[in-house]
């Protein structure tokens, strides 16, 4: 729900407790380390070295526990997804990441797999997000089967759970990127008519923005250009009215629509 002052409080509390009762050499103080680093997924703000504190977790759960473990899964799954987030210094050096991140998501997903302990739906995710960066032969037709093994995993969440509402901003990005116009707009209409009745939450707010060009990118796929900007416009209101939203994101969606004032195209849509 994007309360990363309440997540620290009680990440305190809990850090407080486990070293008092295990010591921070204990297994379970990996965990509290794996949370911690949470914020610097989700958290613009944030100012935590997430991977440094997943790589500290992952050290103290592979000296408890074998390599197929949950839990040592888990750190692993976390690792390569905030491993994908970090800005790289060139385009070269952004390609072997990819290729590392998607390497151990493939590898976690295979492992958990033989265990038969589904990992999070966040971990498919990131892996399609992986997958469509580098659209390398094979890699699209991937991606929709990861997106429906995990529609297929999430249908025993809550309806308004966040990466139900991902997995299906997923969806129709990938629709739009082979041209299933049908699929990407049942996606969107869906998302639209859902997305605004949900608690209001940064994560959400930003789900809604993004849907909300999605339907642009969608209206200039069918040659409707004025519906494409009046789609865009919307986009850029909700931002700015959106208390969740940040400068920056309202800087970004100025952008986006002065872009397509200036080309006739929708940037970063793919």
């Amino acid at each position: 729900l994007g309360h990363f002052d309440r997540c620290t409080s009680a990440l305190d509390r809990a850090d407080t407790i486990i070293r008092r009762d295990y010591g921070e050499q204990h297994p379970e103080y990996a965990e509290v380390l794996r949370v911690r680093a949470l914020p610097a997924f989700f958290d613009p703000a944030s100012t935590q070295d997430g991977i440094a504190l997943l790589r500290r977790a992952d050290a103290l759960l592979r000296a408890a526990y074998p390599p197929d473990h949950a839990d040592v899964q888990r750190v692993e799954s976390s690792q390569a997804t905030r491993l994908r987030g970090l800005p790289p210094p060139t385009p070269p050096a952004r390609a072997h990441r990819l290729e590392d991140v998607i390497g151990r998501l493939q590898t976690t997903l295979a492992q958990s797999r033989r265990n038969a302990l589904p990992l999070p739906a966040l971990h498919r995710i990131s892996l399609v997000q992986a997958l469509m960066e580098r659209d390398a032969t094979g890699d699209l037709v991937h991606a929709r089967q990861l997106l429906e093994e995990n529609a297929a995993l999430l249908d025993a969440y809550p309806p308004g759970f966040t990466w139900r509402f991902l997995n299906q901003l997923l969806d129709a990005r990938l629709a739009l990127r082979v041209g299933d116009l049908e699929r990407a707009d049942a996606q969107l209409s869906g998302l639209l008519a859902t997305l605004p009745q949900q608690q209001a939450s940064r994560t959400l707010s930003g789900l809604l923005g993004q849907a909300l060009v999605l339907r642009a990118d969608l209206a200039l796929r069918r040659g409707d250009r004025g519906q494409a900007r009046d789609w865009l416009q919307r986009a850029l209101a909700h931002t700015q009215s959106a208390a969740e939203a940040t400068p920056a994101d309202i800087e970004r969606m100025r952008a986006t629509l002065a872009t397509f004032d200036r080309t006739g195209t929708i940037p970063s849509v793919n």
